[in-house]
């Protein structure tokens, strides 16, 4: 499809429009927008004090719960092995997903295997989707089951962030 001119506006399709109206959802109910997105059919918050803040725990279970479902993708080649990520020596990737690369490591402190999750690089200037990183750790620390790993550091190593 030829370039759009300048004047002329870029087609949304449904997906992007959906996507959007998504990103705008999570952002109102985590705390980041104040006012929520246009056509949310969203009731009057301050009717039901705190209502906002427990849809918001409720929205990030849900979409954590989801990428821990969701089949995993076919692994990119291109990323080379970082030695190391923070405290974590890093022994080879495990996967590879839209949102994160998981690397298998070894903790030096504590002596322990674990799993490094590193956000793509591609995403570094993206602040919702810096939020929703941290969001992720900070829910899934709060989570235990057997079928969920345990959170025991966050943090950034030379500008990669990572759980």
């Amino acid at each position: 499809m030829p370039a759009a001119a300048d004047d002329e506006p870029a087609e949304v399709t449904d997906a992007d429009a959906a996507a959007l109206e998504a990103a705008a959802l999570d952002d109102y109910l985590g705390g980041f927008a104040t006012e929520p997105p246009a056509g949310a059919g969203m009731r009057d918050a301050s009717a039901e004090p705190g209502a906002a803040a427990d849809m918001a725990g409720i929205m990030d279970t849900i979409l954590l719960l989801r990428q821990a479902v969701q089949p995993a993708k076919a692994m990119s080649t291109a990323a080379a092995v970082p030695r190391s990520i923070g405290r974590h020596a890093i022994l080879r990737r495990v996967g590879e997903g839209g949102f994160a690369t998981v690397w298998e490591g070894f903790d030096t402190l504590l002596r322990r295997s674990v799993a490094v999750k590193v956000r793509r690089p591609e995403l570094l200037l993206d602040e919702a989707a810096r939020r929703r990183f941290v969001r992720e750790a900070e829910i899934a620390a709060r989570l235990v089951h057997p079928h969920i790993v345990t959170i025991y550091e966050v943090g950034e190593d030379a500008g990669r962030e990572f759980i």
